[in-house]
């Protein structure tokens, strides 16, 4: 009689935690179709109903992909704490390191993802790793770490295609850096309109050219018939050119290293694929 009665008590129990556990699989169903629609906001609401406090490092890695994915960067990078055990989450990690560049902080990308260690790691995740670490590298120019990443690598991936291929491309891209910004300010304070020509901008060029020569060349024909006060205001105006010619050397070399860095880094996606935060998503695969 006392084991009958201790049944009917726990019954109600299991049939609320089965209801539960019911509610929660409907409820995962739901929010997968929101992400599958790309109704991220939405997702992110329902999926919050799922937490009840709880910080589930899963749920909460795919509400900031949601985030990222509805391109709230500064959402994702706000809210990261590096000293809370959920966030040194490697995706999560990851994540935060590519908001950063697609906020353009391409050393915050980097600095964040901080040493590592390729132990444990299969070649293809080894070198998918790889590659994120390598982006904010090729989008900033900064080529110096380069060669202390590939060799930390290089005992887990020596041989691997894609690994050997990557050291091609990175080789290339640092013999084609071009010029670097103050060498483009030098090139042009010598000539006026060279640095904008060694960095294919011929029009620019020429224009900073011709306000350079032109005013200066008119001042020193005034000078020569005697007209000095029109002579001096020519040569204002001259240096005033001159220095804008500096400027538009440095940055002409700017915007060409910046265009060829984004350049490398197409080429590195469209030979290796792009980050896809999806693939470290574990949320609802107890349903997918």
């Amino acid at each position: 009689m006392k084991r009958l009665f201790f049944i009917f008590l726990l019954l109600p129990v299991t049939l609320h935690t089965t209801e539960t556990a019911d509610a929660v699989k409907r409820q995962k169903k739901f929010i997968t179709g929101l992400y599958s629609s790309g109704d991220y906001f939405n997702a992110i609401a329902e999926a919050r109903k799922l937490q009840h406090g709880n910080n589930d490092r899963d749920i909460e890695y795919f509400i900031h992909t949601c985030y990222y994915l509805a391109g709230q960067y500064w959402t994702v990078t706000g809210q990261y704490k590096p000293g809370l055990d959920g966030n040194k989450y490697l995706p999560f990690m990851l994540l935060v390191s590519q908001s950063f560049i697609r906020l353009e902080d391409y050393t915050s990308a980097y600095s964040l993802l901080g040493p590592l260690s390729y132990d444990g790691f299969e070649q293809k995740a080894a070198f998918n790793l790889l590659l994120r670490r390598v982006e904010p590298l090729v989008l900033s120019g900064d080529f110096e770490p380069l060669d202390s990443e590939l060799l930390s690598a290089s005992q887990i991936m020596g041989d691997y295609p894609d690994y050997i291929q990557l050291k091609h491309d990175l080789e290339s891209f640092r013999e084609n850096q071009g010029i670097s910004p103050v060498t483009g300010a030098i090139m042009s304070a010598i000539m006026p309109g060279l640095g904008q020509l060694w960095s294919g901008r011929i029009t620019d060029a020429l224009l900073s050219l011709a306000s350079v020569a032109l005013p200066a060349v008119g001042a020193c024909y005034m000078k020569d018939n005697g007209h000095n006060g029109t002579a001096y205001t020519l040569y204002f105006f001259t240096s005033l050119f001159y220095a804008g010619n500096i400027y538009g050397g440095y940055n002409s070399a700017r915007l060409h290293e910046k265009e060829n860095c984004k350049n490398n880094h197409e080429k590195l996606e469209k030979r290796y694929g792009r980050y896809d935060p999806a693939i470290y998503l574990r949320f609802g695969r107890d349903f997918n």
